[in-house]
């Protein structure tokens, strides 16, 4: 695994997969983001994945699918994406799998920028409460070893959860 996995689309359904990797994984029920934590998931248990550039199949999108709904939504449901990346981090543990670079990069994706957006219509409490719950999940898996691998647009996420910074988390476009 590297940091090219995060070049690929989070949906879980634009993949095929070897059945035996969903031996320890499951979509929960009943939550809208799910796709997010079982691909990645997914592709940490893998020893290896392919990506092919060429179309195989075509997707037909409507109005009343999640992708349209989630970023303009004042629904509550929307909430559902903090606790997955929570849920995310527990289930990498209890895989065994590494608290490493990549995980901390996953996270760090779904806290920032993706969170705003997703609870953007929410009351400005709510999201001061999502911010440190994030951040407190950030924190909890940040490695000073980190740094180095920390670039552009990655530093610019680390340290806006890191450090506290509400006042530009907060901003729907501030990367």
């Amino acid at each position: 695994m590297n940091e090219h996995v995060f070049d690929y689309p989070s949906y879980a359904w634009g993949a095929v997969y070897k059945s035996n990797l969903f031996d320890c994984v499951r979509f929960p029920d009943s939550y809208w983001y799910e796709d997010m934590m079982v691909r990645f998931l997914l592709y940490r248990q893998a020893n290896s994945f392919v990506n092919i550039d060429e179309v195989l199949y075509y997707r037909v999108s409507h109005d009343g699918q999640i992708t349209k709904k989630e970023m303009t939504s004042k629904d509550y449901k929307v909430l559902d994406h903090l606790y997955l990346v929570e849920q995310l981090v527990s289930d990498n543990n209890k895989l065994g799998l590494d608290n490493d670079i990549y995980l901390y990069m996953n996270v760090l994706l779904e806290c920032s920028s993706i969170m705003v957006q997703r609870i953007g219509k929410l009351d400005g409490k709510i999201k001061k409460q999502v911010f440190i719950r994030a951040r407190k999940l950030v924190s909890g898996l940040y490695k000073d070893e980190y740094e180095q691998y920390l670039k552009g647009e990655w530093k610019l996420k680390s340290d806006v959860i890191l450090k506290g910074r509400y006042d530009l988390w907060k901003m729907e476009k501030w990367l």
